[in-house]
């Protein structure tokens, strides 16, 4: 599975990579013009060029736990989408599986 990043974070780290005196030492000219290069290639081929992906945030939900007298669970409701099923089913789900929220019933 493919990790989601902030590439304009990113490109912002390089920025004040580009800052520092690391960067900008001249002491061995050679050394130095193949560092920045290599900044930029990375910057410009792999960064600027690096396919996105449509990305929404994750939807978080509770169940909202129905009891009986004795204790025993009943039902359970979806906090966002308002889904409820009931306990007999045997299914524990830690999403919803109507509207997709993750349940963070800890």
């Amino acid at each position: 599975m493919p990790r989601l990043i902030d590439a304009d974070a990113l490109k912002e780290g390089i920025a004040e990579l580009k800052r520092s005196p690391w960067y900008n030492n001249e002491t061995v000219p050679s050394l130095h013009a193949g560092i920045k290069e290599a900044i930029e290639v990375v910057e410009l081929l792999c960064i600027d060029k690096a396919p996105t992906v449509d990305a929404e945030p994750v939807k978080r939900g509770k169940w909202k736990c129905t009891y009986s007298p004795y204790g025993f669970l009943l039902e359970q409701t979806c906090s966002e989408c308002g889904l409820t099923f009931e306990e007999s089913s045997g299914v524990d789900y830690n999403y919803c599986p109507n509207c997709g929220a993750r349940m963070d019933n800890d």
